[in-house]
């Protein structure tokens, strides 16, 4: 039996119920354990601690609370002493390959950080439309 060595976390904002719907279905296909993050709004944080994470100015809302929710996972793993985690935001579709990286823990890897992709689209995206982030 396998177990699923690396633990898997989903950037989501609380209110996003179709998109954690789409992402819990598709990581379950995956036979794929994870845990919910509950994302920051950028819009809803003080002005003084918007415009001391951001002094310059040039990050959206968007961005900002984006940037706060990887960087509290990473604080989270830091206090819980994991070495390696999968970051997920939750419109991402995974290629099934990913399920082997969380299985083997990445052993044969020696890295600090792995971007596995992104695309960019035009437009807003509608609910439960879905981006290949991972090959």
């Amino acid at each position: 039996m396998f177990v699923q060595r690396i633990p898997v976390y989903v950037i989501s904002l609380r209110t996003a119920t179709l998109r954690r719907t789409l992402i819990e279905q598709h990581l379950k296909d995956l036979d794929i354990d994870f845990e919910f993050f509950d994302a920051v709004r950028g819009s809803e944080l003080d002005p003084v601690r918007r415009a001391s994470l951001n002094p310059s100015g040039n990050m959206s809302m968007g961005a900002l609370g984006c940037y706060i929710s990887h960087t509290s996972i990473y604080e989270q793993m830091i206090v819980q002493q994991q070495s390696v985690a999968l970051i997920l935001e939750d419109d991402a579709v995974l290629h099934r390959s990913v399920r082997d990286l969380v299985y083997s823990a990445c052993e044969a890897w020696d890295f600090d950080y792995c971007f596995l992709g992104m695309m960019f689209k035009t437009g807003a995206a509608k609910p439960g439309e879905r981006m290949n982030l991972a090959t």
